[in-house]
């Protein structure tokens, strides 16, 4: 569990409320911030999130590796309140994947339009096999392919999913 408890306060928020939630918290372990406005999110998660940022642009603008920051956030971790270890995320592993979604009519009556799925895609795994190198940087390649069974509202569904899915 987590040892620390935000409460927001707001202009309705009754002072004897947000005592009895102090000392409440306190009697079972909790450390307790009183949060005077309310905004989106929490104070830590806010924090988290500017870490994350910066994390993310110091390896973006080749200031150092993500070995480098996640050595710092482990060394410095409890200070730090990190989010993530970075090195292990997918765009900054050592050899990052290249995912690229593909989205098949493979059954259903519109099946017949997929015929050439098989081979186009062997070749296009083929081709890839060996990865591929961006700016200096080598991807590994996976080709993700999907039935949709003919139906347009679960192309759509898939299509979001290899988007913003992992």
């Amino acid at each position: 569990m987590i040892p620390l408890v935000e409460v927001m306060c707001t202009a309705w928020t009754d002072k004897k409320v947000a005592d009895t939630m102090r000392y409440l918290l306190a009697d079972v372990g909790k450390t307790l911030v009183l949060v005077n406005k309310d905004v989106p999110g929490f104070i830590g998660n806010r924090l988290q999130d500017a870490l994350w940022r910066e994390a993310v642009s110091l390896v973006e603008n080749d200031i150092c590796g993500a070995a480098a920051v996640d050595t710092v956030n482990k060394s410095a971790g409890a200070m730090l309140a990190a989010p993530v270890i970075l090195e292990s995320t997918r765009a900054y592993a050592a050899t990052p994947t290249l995912r690229i979604g593909h989205v098949s009519l493979s059954t259903g009556p519109l099946a017949g339009f997929a015929e050439a799925d098989s081979y186009v895609l062997s070749g296009t795994e083929e081709a890839l096999s060996g990865g591929v190198e961006n700016n200096g940087k080598f991807w590994n390649v996976e080709i993700v392919s999907t039935d949709s069974q003919s139906n347009l509202n679960r192309a759509s569904e898939i299509a979001a999913d290899l988007i913003l899915g992992e």
